[in-house]
């Protein structure tokens, strides 16, 4: 699916601040901190008799090269191939330019990311909620919370889908930052069978607010994960052997009646 025309340039605003993509020279990635394993230098030489064959080889040739290469948290090499393969003329598709954003994200080279967004909006690339997460938890990451969830509402606003992952994401950052209650309430606000909560988006605030999450599970049915009921009273006294405050004590109720009102359960094998 391609992007409209004014899609994009309602998008392309919002993220403005940000520099135009530059060619990254190889000396600013290269370290040699680590040495190169034998995977990795066969790699990059598949990748350089690939790029310098008479005729092109397929894109996701290149593609399954630098999937690898990212996938072993190799992110300068990946980098560098992309710039090698710009400088040869060789349009990247949605599938590695996705990449490239993740490489930049790790390196907290976000302005780098963002750069590569604004060139997969103009080419009319549809992102998919994988490449919209990867710079939400940059972000995140980063300590700008703030900026994720407002690029979580543009995006949102202008009808990209999201998925439980985006959710968990937002909610870990809230926490991390100490907004707790705006976890909580953005947690309230999630609808939709595609996020709808689950352990994954629930363990992002429990992490975070109890210190002794594994006591807490460690009660659970052996054969089932899941969240049961409490009383108020049963809540108070589970938790009070944990040393948890009052306000993580209402926090977590308020947690279990989501559990409860959305009747979630997830199967442990």
């Amino acid at each position: 699916m391609w992007l409209s025309r004014s899609v994009r340039v309602s998008l392309l605003p919002s993220i403005a601040k940000f520099p135009p993509f530059l060619p990254i020279h190889n000396s600013l990635f290269c370290s040699h901190s680590h040495p190169q394993t034998s995977l990795h230098d066969e790699a990059v030489s598949q990748f350089n008799r690939l790029l310098h064959q008479r005729h092109v080889p397929p894109i996701f040739e290149f593609g399954k090269i630098l999937g690898f290469l990212v996938r072993v948290k190799r992110y300068p090499t990946a980098i560098s191939l992309i710039q090698q393969m710009e400088l040869k003329g060789i349009h990247n598709n949605f599938v590695n330019l996705s990449l490239l954003i993740n490489c930049f994200c790790h390196l907290n080279q976000l302005p780098f990311a963002f750069s590569v967004f604004v060139k997969i909006l103009k080419r009319g690339y549809h992102p998919n909620a994988i490449t919209l997460n990867t710079l939400m938890r940059g972000l995140c990451d980063n300590g700008e919370v703030k900026e994720a969830l407002n690029f979580h509402d543009k995006v949102v606003a202008l009808g990209f889908r999201l998925n439980q992952f985006t959710y968990g994401i937002l909610i870990n950052g809230l926490s991390k930052i100490g907004e707790t209650e705006a976890a909580i309430e953005l947690l309230r606000k999630i609808q939709g069978p595609s996020t709808r909560p689950n352990m994954f988006l629930i363990s992002a605030i429990i992490i975070i607010m109890v210190q002794y999450h594994k006591n807490l599970v460690s009660g659970m049915d052996k054969k089932y994960w899941f969240i049961p009921s409490y009383s108020d009273e049963d809540i108070s006294q589970r938790y009070k052997l944990y040393k948890v405050t009052p306000k993580h004590t209402e926090q977590l109720k308020s947690i279990y009646k989501i559990f409860d009102d959305q009747d979630v359960g997830v199967w442990n094998t």
